[in-house]
């Protein structure tokens, strides 16, 4: 039987396997890209939550040679208004 994890009793996709190293490098590598703390993720250099980055994605591929993680910022489409509205009343 596996030990139960800290993370609600259960690993995060792409955790196990053959590509489990380059996920988890990927997570790491956005991790410290991303300048700000927001929900889970929290940084004592970046304490509050940064709108811009509420704007994008972080992309991690492995590099066309497999030697490491690649990483791209890619904007989000736009919320649309409707959507928009739901949120602003749930906060």
């Amino acid at each position: 039987m596996r030990p139960r994890q800290a993370c609600g009793g259960g690993r995060p996709p792409g955790a196990d396997g053959p590509k489990g190293g380059a996920a988890a490098g990927g997570r790491a590598r956005a991790a410290t890209e991303r300048e700000e703390s927001r929900g889970g993720h929290t940084r004592d250099e970046f304490p509050k939550p940064d709108p811009e980055w509420a704007k994008l994605n972080l992309i991690c591929t492995l590099n066309e040679d497999r030697s490491g993680i690649a990483l791209a910022r890619k904007d989000l489409p736009v919320m649309p208004p409707e959507l928009a509205e739901i949120f602003e009343e749930q906060s």
